[in-house]
């Protein structure tokens, strides 16, 4: 069985959220058929799915928060059988790796569960927009309600005031706006991710993690993956560099949430989370201070609770 067909369920729900997202444009006011109103059916396409599987993501950022945090005990079970490669070692560090998880109840697949699930999601998306022409053309049949005609229509929808279709790439752009067009979409795009990349991993790393060789990777990668982007995008069609804008602006927005409310405990961000939480404390007790003075003289009593003296011990002097 052909991949593409087991996803196909899903990408025929894509189409009917797409086809939908322009109907709700055209009805506040954007024009029918070809026009500006389809580019935007993908920012909003993508912003619907996006806060439909947010709750997955939720849950992928906790199980990824508890497995961060204990990385420094997990170094240590693997700094101590370091040296060691017989099979009873391997299976004790294996052992002890497992009391850990349970103890601190994390799950190692946690973190990846969420983001497997969301992946049919997301190659649905990439599927549906890269049909486009396929569609409009006769090459492949209408999938939900992206017929022929919507199709064409898609195609046919100019970006920015210039000749660009949104099936073309920078090798089928007709002009040189257009080409600059999509390079400032494909700039856009990486920056954006770059600054994601940058932002997670700097401030949202606890320090004991920062020394691994783990860290250094992504650190590489940090640089490596946009430059992988600039080549790569030149070859994507206007509207799947527009979902991918749409999708690392999003993901920006994503990390800033968590470094803001859910930072790994022991990162900079959550060393900012806890300054932020004492000073809104003081805040609000030199508030109540000065609107309710008994209240607050309440809350600094001194503890009055009579404290046992202790008698010293005198040093018994043994006779010789």
């Amino acid at each position: 069985m052909n991949f593409w067909n087991i996803l196909y369920p899903i990408e025929w729900v894509v189409s009917y959220v797409f086809y939908y997202a322009h109907e709700f444009l055209t009805f506040i006011g954007f024009s029918k058929g070809s026009g500006p109103a389809w580019p935007l059916s993908v920012i909003l396409l993508v912003v619907i799915i996006r806060l439909i599987i947010f709750p997955l993501f939720l849950r992928q950022m906790h199980s990824m928060k508890k497995m961060q945090a204990i990385q420094p005990q997990i170094q240590a079970i693997q700094k101590k059988y370091k040296n060691k490669k017989d099979n009873e070692s391997k299976q004790a560090m294996g052992k002890e790796t497992m009391a850990l998880y349970q103890k601190e109840g994390v799950n190692p697949a946690g973190s990846c569960l969420p983001m497997l699930l969301q992946m049919p999601i997301f190659l649905s998306l990439y599927r549906t927009f890269s049909s486009i022409k396929d569609i409009a053309s006769g090459n492949r049949e209408a999938v939900g309600p992206i017929t022929n005609q919507v199709a064409h229509d898609i195609e046919n929808s100019f970006l920015f005031g210039t000749h660009l279709h949104l099936s073309d790439n920078w090798g089928a752009a007709p002009d040189l706006p257009s080409k600059i067009v999509i390079g400032g979409l494909i700039a856009f795009m990486c920056v954006v991710m770059f600054i994601n990349m940058r932002l997670i991993s700097s401030k949202n790393t606890p320090q004991a993690t920062k020394d691994s060789s783990q860290y250094n990777m992504t650190r590489s990668m940090m640089y490596i993956q946009p430059v992988i982007y600039i080549f790569t995008g030149i070859a994507f069609p206007v509207v799947i560099l527009i979902y991918w804008c749409t999708t690392n602006l999003w993901n920006l927005g994503q990390g800033l949430f968590q470094l803001r409310f859910h930072p790994t405990p022991g990162s900079d961000a959550w060393d900012e989370k806890i300054a932020r939480e004492k000073k809104k404390d003081i805040e609000k007790l030199n508030e109540i201070k000065e609107t309710d003075p008994e209240t607050y003289a309440e809350i600094n009593k001194p503890d009055e609770r009579k404290k046992q003296r202790q008698q010293p011990k005198k040093n018994k002097k043994k006779k010789g």
